[in-house]
């Protein structure tokens, strides 16, 4: 029975990771802006304790950091936003989330950051839930980005039409 409990809990924290597929218009609508590969590491407490916004290889030391960071809610809504439910989290470790591109594969930071968080995911099992948002190829106007990012698109369309 005791194993039984435990392959039940195994299965319970594995299900609960997910991929999603998001947008770049989406993703710049928040203040995770354009960079990729992004990791944000949220401890048993749903606390977000550690937060990168390019490839880390030490991403292991990482996880025993303490103190929180002061925009936890705040990422935790922009990021529920991106995955259009709720987070949900690991409550007897951690939670960890990823940003990557996917925009024709030609990201290799991305996939680097990828073989690291699976190396760690192997070594804490049912005590990490490792969470993928995956910027995939999509059309959209310039009307659909936020105004920081739509004088720089325009100018350069208008100089091409030239």
């Amino acid at each position: 029975m005791k194993y039984f409990t435990l392959l039940i809990l195994l299965f319970a924290n594995t299900a609960l990771a997910k991929n999603y597929d998001i947008t770049f218009p989406d993703k710049v609508k928040t203040s995770l802006g354009r960079g990729a590969p992004q990791v944000y590491i949220f401890d048993k407490n749903q606390t977000l304790i550690y937060k990168v916004k390019r490839q880390d290889d030490n991403l292991l030391s990482k996880f025993k950091l303490k103190t929180p960071l002061a925009d936890s809610d705040t990422l935790k809504q922009e990021l529920e936003f991106l995955m259009k439910e709720p987070l949900i989290f690991n409550g007897d470790g951690f939670t960890l989330i990823a940003v990557l591109l996917d925009i024709g594969g030609k990201c290799p930071p991305c996939k680097a950051q990828m073989d690291v968080i699976n190396k760690i995911q192997r070594k804490f099992k049912d005590r990490l839930t490792v969470h993928t948002l995956t910027v995939i190829q999509s059309n959209f106007a310039p009307e659909d980005l936020p105004e920081r990012y739509r004088p720089k698109l325009i100018g350069k369309q208008k100089t091409k039409e030239k």
